[in-house]
């Protein structure tokens, strides 16, 4: 494992460790050159190390150890992010170090030694948004890896992660979706009620609405359904709703809509009680049409 580009970010961002002079005057070259020399060979020997591991345990430990070098680091920048947000003219590290940050009454950096300080956090800030793009390249957990190791994330942008995890989400909500709704005989009544939604305020009643998500759910989970009185909608709805019952059908079946779920409508809604319907012509029925064709 070859960590040498990480030991030179280390190295840059740690003068009140090592107080080598030199690394503040590298730090205040322009934003290029510290990209050129310092963030993309990091990036580069990162994802060659991830690339080396073979399995998602590797790969998930290598990250630790990544996170878990950075520690001292966030305790200086914690520290001097106080300091920066506070009244304070100097303050000290865990090292003791004295430092002198920012005078808050004018806004004015006061030496070279704060712009490093304000540079370094930036750097730090960078190369943790390249540590989660692996994370999100692998699939694995960057806050819970944060987490475990007692490191706070109050420093660093985490929105890649963030936007990758509602990104997930949704992904695995509409993968749910899809699988209640197939041919796994796992559709629920939640899904019919909300996959014939638009059409409840045609419904007098709510109750009406539900009880005709219920026969329909029990048609399609049971294999059978008892209408007891048939069910008013009101007009102007007859096309458009044949068309959603036949999708909800193709949502769940492969297979040609059948006589005796065109019947049920039939029995089922006012609608679409005086249409015609004989299982010898059904594929020619007004009921069917109206299934199959979107208005």
């Amino acid at each position: 494992m070859n960590t040498t580009e990480l030991e030179k970010c280390l190295h840059l961002m740690s003068f009140y460790k090592n107080q080598d002079k030199n690394v503040i005057t590298k730090m205040l070259r322009v934003d290029t050159e510290i990209e050129k020399n310092y963030i993309i060979p990091f990036t580069k020997e990162l994802n060659k190390n991830l690339l080396s591991k073979d399995t998602r345990k590797a790969k998930r430990d290598f990250i630790r150890f990544y996170i878990s070098e950075f520690k001292g680091l966030q305790k200086h920048y914690q520290f001097n992010e106080i300091c920066h947000n506070s009244d304070a003219h100097i303050g000290h590290t865990d090292d003791n170090e004295i430092v002198r940050f920012k005078s808050i009454s004018t806004g004015v950096i006061k030496s070279e030694f704060e712009s490093y300080v304000l540079l370094g956090l930036g750097l730090f800030n960078v190369l943790f948004v390249k540590i989660q793009l692996c994370c999100i390249t692998y699939d694995l957990d960057f806050l819970n890896l944060c987490n475990k190791l007692d490191f706070s994330t109050e420093l660093i942008d985490i929105e890649p992660t963030l936007d990758f995890n509602k990104k997930k989400n949704k992904d695995k909500q509409t993968e749910q979706s899809e699988e209640e709704t197939g041919d796994d005989n796992n559709f629920t009544v939640s899904n019919i009620y909300n996959w014939l939604f638009e059409f409840k305020e045609a419904f007098n009643a709510d109750a009406d609405y539900q009880e005709a998500v219920n026969i329909i759910y029990s048609y399609f989970n049971n294999n059978e359904y008892k209408v007891t009185s048939q069910i008013f909608v009101k007009s102007g709805y007859t096309k458009r709703l044949a068309y959603a019952l036949g999708d909800l059908w193709r949502k769940k079946k492969n297979e040609p809509i059948t006589f005796e779920y065109l019947s049920l409508y039939k029995q089922l809604f006012s609608i679409f009680s005086k249409h015609r319907l004989e299982k010898k012509h059904v594929f020619s029925s007004p009921l069917y049409k109206y299934s199959i064709t979107k208005t």
